[in-house]
């Protein structure tokens, strides 16, 4: 491997190949991507860091180069992850006098907490029948939106690209052809999904470029979705959401009805350590107090209430 400034051989051809080994192969390159460029940043070896290089960086990727939150909460949690392995090794690598210390935790937290606070209130069951029997009354290609966010767990910014084309059937199903060419994805689509889609389908404009649009047939975009949330969460009565709010709950509503880490990836588009996070996010009290009524996570067809 080449020399890469600032890594010292321990790290290069010790710790890291041991660690790469236990990564899944797509989240190898992200990993040593960053533990690279925090290693140039603050000009200094991984071992030798300090608490000042950790906010330093921090303060590098909040201020000199701004990066979205959440894409500095994934750096910090990945060279947390590392900084722990060093940590459980460093004796065994470098013998029994080595030290080290995760200097990444404590900002991990703190940035888990802000980007939490950003995405808002994360809905329970009972809130997202209140959104969905709100637009159920209200507008289809609303409902739409929300439930295919809510039960098959598309991101906002897929929802905005999405044509009509990436839709098909074949004997075995319904589908629908997500995301960009080297992390595209097939998404099989409940009955539930593909009854309220043939609804919408005989109710759009197919003179509309995109799947879903704006009143003059342009992009919807991520600004007016979050708006569009946002006004029925108020009007629902319940604490503020975000698409991004809804599309956790899909997510952590998967782990607690017992999809397996590998199937929410494959369908989410995230890898299986990333919807880890999401295992306890949805209590199992929250499915017991709902049992009685299961059909809350069936979405019935627009025009009747959950």
């Amino acid at each position: 491997m080449k020399k890469i400034p600032y890594m010292s051989e321990e790290i290069q051809n010790q710790f890291w190949p041991l660690y790469e080994a236990k990564l899944e192969k797509n989240s190898r390159k992200t990993y040593w991507g960053d533990i690279k460029s925090f290693v140039q940043i603050v000009e200094k070896d991984f071992l030798d860091i300090t608490r000042e290089d950790v906010n330093r960086f921090y303060k590098y990727h909040t201020q000199e180069k701004p990066i979205k939150l959440a894409t500095l909460q994934k750096k910090y949690r990945e060279l947390s992850a590392f900084s722990d392995f060093i940590c459980e090794n460093i004796a065994d690598l470098l013998g029994s006098d080595a030290t080290f210390e995760n200097y990444f935790a404590d900002r991990l937290a703190e940035l888990n907490a802000q980007v939490k606070m950003a995405k808002g209130h994360i809905p329970t069951i009972r809130e997202m029948d209140k959104i969905l029997n709100l637009a159920a009354k209200k507008n289809i290609m609303h409902y739409t939106i929300f439930s295919l966010i809510y039960r098959c767990a598309v991101k906002p910014t897929e929802i905005i690209k999405m044509v009509a084309a990436d839709f098909f059937s074949t004997p075995d199903g319904h589908y629908l052809k997500i995301g960009e060419k080297k992390s595209e994805r097939v998404i099989p689509l409940p009955d539930d999904i593909t009854a309220i889609l043939e609804q919408y389908n005989a109710a759009r404009d197919k003179h509309a470029t995109y799947y879903f649009y704006q009143d003059t047939y342009k992009k919807i975009n991520e600004r007016t979705l979050e708006r569009l949330v946002q006004e029925y969460s108020i009007e629902a009565g319940i604490s503020p959401i975000t698409m991004y709010g809804i599309r956790d709950a899909s997510l952590g509503l998967m782990h607690a009805c017992g999809a397996t880490s590998a199937s929410i990836a494959r369908d989410s588009g995230l890898t299986e350590m990333g919807v880890e996070r999401y295992k306890d996010l949805i209590p199992a009290y929250t499915l017991r107090e709902s049992a009685i009524d299961l059909v809350r996570i069936r979405i019935l067809p627009f025009g009747k209430e959950n």
